[in-house]
């Protein structure tokens, strides 16, 4: 995947590393945002929105493989924006949400 800025460079360097210890702190940053706070971010930037734990048993896109209410809630938030987002997940780091996913890899 291509990145064309260095917000999203940084974030996929972080992502895609486990271990890194940074990834909490962004899961943590994203999760404690307030709704009414989202307006300010530049259209030019994704949205990122953390997995969850609980998944569908049968494969389907990213976005309807994750099932929980809070990622319901923030998956229905950021699609109204119409702009570019991903799934962020620690063990596989920025997750396309229209990709096709088996619960497994996920």
């Amino acid at each position: 995947m291509r990145f064309e800025n260095s917000f999203l460079k940084e974030i996929a360097t972080i992502a895609t590393d486990p271990t890194n210890s940074q990834i909490l702190s962004i899961i943590e940053t994203i999760h404690l945002k307030r709704e009414d706070d989202w307006s300010d971010m530049r259209a030019s930037e994704p949205y990122l929105v953390s997995c969850v734990n609980r998944k569908a048993h049968t494969p389907r896109k990213a976005k309807n493989l994750y099932i929980s209410p809070w990622f319901e809630k923030a998956k229905t938030n950021v699609e109204s924006t119409e702009q570019r987002w991903f799934i962020l997940s620690a063990k596989f780091g920025l997750i396309d949400p229209n990709r096709k996913r088996d619960s497994c890899a996920v």
